[in-house]
């Protein structure tokens, strides 16, 4: 046996091997999140698509799994994993910095829309340049920043109800009336009638009531969860509270006071339920 047949052989055994440690991630995969259905089926129709989209699903599941099995004395590392496995999941192949961004050439997302910008370019004084390098960024972010990753799955993959919990379980302190407000905040006499004074009862006039609106809402939150239980403790070793065995956390966030009333076994029975709808929606019926 020559060196090629040597070779060819070692890597058709380590693609079996792969292959089965594959089958049996699956394998627990199913039968934690995904138990309604078969492993067969389960199993068929992940081997439809390639293995990059493969690798993010599964790496996305197993850490909600294990997000719920981890032994910590640091519960925001739980809602952490959450988070980090809806990061994983809508992440693009090739991620792009800010800094290549601007100096690419070709083979970038929003290229169009910064040339254009560069086209346009006019600057005489530190005013202006601030302008322009805040514009570039937004186009930036448009297309690579991953909170806006994040708002497509909360957005595409929620259901209403879930989104509607997600709004209701962070309220921000309101100066003028001295309450904490949802964002869907309207007026103190739209929103605190009795006999729910304090409590959101989604009135006549409530923006929950439209579906588009709940949409709006939650586009402005999700960089705030994102930012609370991510990046906080990620850049700055700030913990974000879930309200695990209290009714609510109040608690500072960029300088503002805030009220938490979500725990981590919400936000992870809410992702999950994402995770499924993204699972039935892109791989079960492709």
């Amino acid at each position: 046996m020559n060196d090629q047949q040597v070779f060819k052989e070692l890597e058709a055994r380590f693609e079996n091997q792969r292959e089965k440690v594959e089958q049996d991630l699956i394998k627990d995969i199913q039968s934690c999140l995904f138990n309604e259905i078969s492993y067969d089926i389960f199993l068929k129709t992940l081997k439809l698509k390639d293995k990059e989209f493969r690798r993010k699903f599964e790496d996305a599941c197993l850490l909600i799994i294990e997000s719920s099995n981890i032994q910590t004395k640091y519960k925001c590392i739980r809602t952490l994993l959450l988070i980090i496995a809806v990061e994983t999941l809508m992440m693009d192949e090739k991620h792009c910095d800010f800094k290549d961004w601007l100096i690419a050439i070709k083979g970038i997302k929003g290229i169009s829309e910064r040339n254009k910008l560069l086209i346009e370019i006019d600057i005489k004084s530190h005013s202006q340049l601030k302008e322009f390098i805040s514009k570039m960024y937004e186009v930036y972010i448009k297309y690579y920043g991953i909170t806006n990753k994040l708002r497509h799955f909360f957005l595409t993959y929620l259901d209403i109800d879930s989104k509607k919990k997600l709004i209701k379980s962070f309220s921000f302190k309101k100066e003028e009336i001295n309450k904490y407000v949802h964002k869907c905040f309207i007026s103190k006499e739209e929103c605190f009638s009795n006999p729910n004074y304090d409590r959101c009862y989604e009135s006549n006039g409530c923006k929950l009531k439209d579906p588009d609106e709940v949409d709006k809402i939650l586009e402005t939150l999700v960089p705030i969860i994102y930012g609370y239980f991510r990046s906080n403790f990620v850049h700055s070793g700030i913990q974000g509270h879930t309200a695990d065995d209290v009714s609510c956390v109040y608690d500072i966030y960029k300088g503002k006071d805030i009220l938490v009333e979500l725990s981590y076994d919400t936000l992870k029975d809410i992702i999950v339920k994402g995770i499924k709808n993204y699972y039935y929606i892109n791989i079960h019926k492709s």
